[in-house]
C-alpha cells in the first residue's frame, strides 16, 4: 500500500524538484518576510508595539487602536531579484525586476466614546506578507548521477504495461515515451542512454508569485494605556513555478544520444482563513505587546503539466503530458509575537519584535477520489516527512525611529532562523533571512510620505533529484539578495 500511495504521491505532481503538495511547499507557504508601510520597513517592520502603521494590521492589530485620524494610503515596491547559485561547485547569476504594491487601505477612527475608552478604530486592505519572484539558474558537469537515473528507479519492478501517467509522475512516463529509458530482457527492468557517462546539466528556475492578506480589523484604545484588536484576515496565495532543465552528451561513446530537454510548469492558487488578536500595554515611555496569530486554513488548487524532447543523431522524439489538477487543504502554524517599545514622544523610539513558530505543526489533508479510504494514509505520508525535516524557528525584528520636527530617520535589522529541524535557532543555514533597511520620511497634518530601502538575504537549498545509490549528487545552493525600494503616500482626513 505504501508503494502505491508514493507512486500516486509522484503522479499528482511533477519532476522531483516540482514535486507539489510536499513539505517544500508547506514551508514555502508558512514563511513570510518583513510586511508594513515604507514606515515600518524603515525600522525594520517591528510592528509589535509601536502601533499607528497599516502593516500593523497583520502583525499586531492592537496597533490600530493608537491611530487618532481616518487615512487612506497606498504602497508601491520596485525591487531587483539576485540569485548566486552553487552547483557542483559552478556558480550561476539570475537576476529578476519586480513592480508591485505592498500594501493599500483605510483607517477609520471614531473618538466619541463613553467612559475610558478613547477611541474605536476600524481598518480594511491588503498587506503583501510573502513574495516568491525570482529567477534561479544553473550550470555543472555531473559524472556521478543524471535525472534520468531518478526514473529509472521509479519504473523498475514494473512492466511496460504498467508505465502510463496515474502510476507515474509526467517526467518519469516522458522519459520512456521519448526512448531515453529501455526495458531490459526482462521488461521489469531499465536502462537509459547515459549509462555510467557524466553529462552537463543546464536549468533555470523560474518563481513568480506572493500572498497578499486581506485585512478586515478592529482595534479600541482604552485611557490611552491599553490598546487591543483584532484581524480577521483573507489570504490569497499565488505561485507559478517554470523549471527548464537539459542535460547533454559529453562522451563519444553514449550510443547515438546528444541530449534532452525537460520543461515543468505548475501553478498554485489558494484562498485562506486566519485570525489574529493582539494588545499593547503603554506605560510612560514603555510600550510592551503581545499578539498571537491562528493557522491558516488554505483551499488550494494546483494545476501542471510537462514536456520532453529527446535528441539523437538521426531522429528527435518531442512528447507532452497532460495537463493535471488538484485540489487540497494546507494548514499552516500558530505564530506567537513579543514586542518591546521605548517611546520618548516628539523624539523618536527603538523598538524590537520577537516571533516564535513551529514549522513542524504545518500539515496537508486531501480528500481526493483517486485514493478513496486511503486519503488520510496519503496526508500521514507526507505529513511525517514535515515534521520530520522542519523545527521551531524565530524571527526577529529591531529598528529605530528618530524625529526632527516632521522630518523622520529609520534604520532597522530583522533575521529569521533556519526552519530545518538539525539546524535549529541557526541564522546561518538554509531557509535563514537577514535583512537590514534604512528610510525617512515627512508626516504632515494632513499628508504623509515616507521612503525605505530594504535589503533581504535569504538562503535556499534544494536537491534536485534524488536517486538511488547517488544521494546528495544534486544538490543546487542559492544565496539571494532582495533589493527593495518602497514608498507610501497617504492622506489623513
Amino acid at each position: 500500500m505504501k508503494k502505491t500511495i508514493f507512486l500516486f504521491f509522484a503522479a499528482v505532481g511533477l519532476s522531483s524538484n516540482l514535486t507539489a503538495q510536499n513539505e517544500h511547499d508547506a514551508l514555502r507557504y508558512s514563511q513570510f518576510g518583513i510586511t508594513g508601510t515604507a514606515r515600518s520597513l524603515g525600522f525594520g517592520g517591528a510592528l509589535g508595539s509601536i502601533g499607528a502603521d497599516f502593516g500593523s494590521l497583520s502583525v499586531n492589530p492592537a496597533g490600530l487602536g493608537f491611530y487618532r485620524s481616518s487615512e487612506v494610503l497606498i504602497t508601491p515596491l520596485f525591487g531587483n531579484i539576485h540569485s548566486q547559485s552553487d552547483y557542483r561547485g559552478n556558480s550561476t547569476e539570475g537576476n529578476r525586476y519586480n513592480l508591485s504594491l505592498a500594501n493599500g487601505g483605510m483607517v477609520y477612527t471614531t473618538d466619541e466614546l463613553s467612559g475610558n475608552w478613547e477611541a474605536l478604530n476600524f481598518g480594511i486592505g491588503w498587506n503583501r506578507v510573502a513574495d516568491f519572484n525570482r529567477n534561479i539558474n544553473f550550470n555543472a558537469v555531473n559524472d556521478e548521477s543524471t535525472m534520468l537515473d531518478k526514473f529509472q528507479n521509479d519504473l523498475d519492478g514494473y512492466s511496460t504495461g504498467q508505465i502510463d501517467y496515474s502510476m507515474f509522475s509526467f517526467p518519469t512516463v516522458l522519459s520512456y515515451d521519448t526512448y531515453l529509458l529501455n526495458p531490459n530482457a526482462d521488461s521489469t527492468s531499465y536502462s537509459h542512454v547515459i549509462g555510467n557517462n557524466a553529462v552537463e546539466q543546464t536549468g533555470s528556475i523560474t518563481q513568480r508569485g506572493a500572498i497578499d492578506e486581506y485585512v478586515l480589523s478592529i482595534g479600541a484604545n482604552y485611557n490611552n494605556r491599553l490598546s487591543i484588536g483584532a484581524t480577521l484576515g483573507l489570504p490569497y496565495l499565488h505561485y507559478r513555478e517554470n523549471f527548464s532543465y537539459e542535460e547533454k552528451n559529453t562522451a563519444d561513446s553514449t550510443s547515438d544520444f546528444q541530449s534532452y530537454q525537460l520543461n515543468s510548469t505548475s501553478r498554485t492558487e489558494g484562498t485562506g482563513v486566519n485570525f489574529k488578536f493582539g494588545l499593547i500595554y503603554r506605560a510612560g515611555w514603555l510600550r510592551i505587546g503581545g499578539a498571537v496569530h491562528s493557522p491558516t486554513y488554505y483551499d488550494m488548487n494546483d494545476h501542471y503539466s510537462s514536456n520532453m524532447t529527446a535528441n539523437f543523431d538521426t531522429i528527435t522524439h518531442t512528447v507532452e503530458s497532460p495537463k493535471g489538477a488538484y485540489n487540497y487543504n494546507l494548514t499552516t502554524p500558530w505564530r506567537l509575537i513579543g514586542s518591546a517599545s521605548l517611546v520618548v514622544m516628539k523624539m523618536g523610539f527603538i523598538t524590537v519584535d520577537y516571533e516564535w513558530l513551529d514549522y513542524s505543526q504545518a500539515f496537508y489533508s486531501f480528500n481526493n477520489d483517486a485514493l478513496g479510504d486511503d486519503n488520510d494514509l496519503y496526508a500521514n505520508e507526507i505529513n511525517q516527512k514535515i515534521s520530520a525535516l522542519y523545527g521551531t524557528a524565530q524571527n526577529i525584528r529591531m529598528g529605530a525611529e528618530v524625529a526632527l520636527g516632521s522630518f523622520r530617520v529609520r534604520a532597522g535589522y530583522a533575521m529569521s532562523s533556519s526552519p530545518l529541524l538539525q539546524h535549529e535557532g541557526s541564522f546561518n543555514e538554509a531557509g535563514s533571512m537577514k535583512a537590514i533597511s534604512f528610510g525617512g520620511g515627512i508626516r504632515e497634518e494632513d499628508i504623509f510620505v515616507d521612503l525605505a530601502y530594504v535589503r533581504t538575504m535569504t538562503k535556499d537549498s534544494r536537491e534536485l533529484y534524488t536517486a538511488e545509490g547517488a544521494e546528495n549528487t544534486a544538490v543546487l545552493n542559492t544565496d539571494i539578495t532582495n533589493g527593495s525600494l518602497v514608498l507610501t503616500m497617504g492622506v489623513k482626513f
